[in-house]
């Protein structure tokens, strides 16, 4: 059983290696923040936000090719006591190499996610011109088909109208990114914050994907790394075949 598991193990890092190799993979330390919840007090009542950021199953790979279009989808639920009069959706793209922080606004609950850059915090310079992206969405879950909507962008920040949402319901929103072809390789976040307004009192909530860039090698040479990975994979079948074999 234990030889299986170390077989197992060693075929997935195989795997895991070649694909880096080939450039279709990309191993990063910059971890996304892909939920996130909110509960606050108000005198209304408690407003509650719980945020799901994923891609659909063909978007699994963390690398992003120049060019090519790529889908995501926000899955936003009202866990508080009272319904949202309305809502909307805001989404961003930090400059190459930009982190991100947190940021509170007065008479605002909860906290936005933001760019931060040498140019500073929250600030057009740490953002990419997210209509050379051509952001598109709609409403609904990623698998269904609908017409994509252009939102509408002000110093590079798109709001996407969500609209309102009773206590305890569930509501998605699909969007649509296409990677500028002339876009230099690294680290761009991908940022999204939900801003619900309950009876005149408004909470905040974010949530970010890092998007790797990066070009693949149209004949990739063999390396340490290729080796390691074919090594590691064969070795990984040979225990798992003489584990089945030993079991017969």
């Amino acid at each position: 059983m234990i030889k299986r598991v170390i077989g197992i193990v060693l075929i997935i890092i195989g795997i895991a290696l070649i694909l880096h190799n080939f450039g279709y993979i990309q191993f990063s330390t910059r971890i996304p923040n892909l939920k996130s919840k909110l509960s606050v007090l108000t005198p209304s009542g408690s407003a509650g936000i719980e945020l799901v950021l994923k891609r659909p199953p063909q978007y699994m790979l963390s690398l992003i090719q120049k060019g090519g279009s790529y889908v995501w989808e926000l899955r936003a639920k009202n866990t508080g006591s009272i319904d949202w009069d309305n809502s909307w959706v805001t989404v961003r793209i930090g400059k190459n190499g930009a982190s991100i922080t947190d940021k509170s606004e007065e008479n605002i609950f909860g906290e936005f996610k933001v760019e931060k850059c040498e140019y500073g915090i929250d600030v057009p310079e740490c953002r990419e011109d997210i209509e050379r992206w051509h952001l598109q969405y709609f409403v609904g879950s990623c698998r269904e088909t609908r017409e994509w909507m252009h939102p509408s962008c002000e110093n590079k920040v798109c709001s996407l109208v969500f609209g309102s949402l009773s206590k305890g319901e569930t509501k998605y929103i699909c969007f649509k990114l296409t990677v500028p072809e002339n876009i230099e390789k690294g680290q761009y976040p991908l940022i999204v914050n939900l801003m619900a307004n309950v009876g005149g009192i408004y909470a905040v909530d974010g949530i970010y994907d890092i998007l790797t860039v990066q070009e693949i090698p149209p004949s990739p040479k063999p390396s340490i790394e290729l080796i390691a990975g074919f090594i590691s994979l064969v070795s990984g079948l040979a225990i798992n075949v003489e584990s089945l074999i030993k079991k017969r």
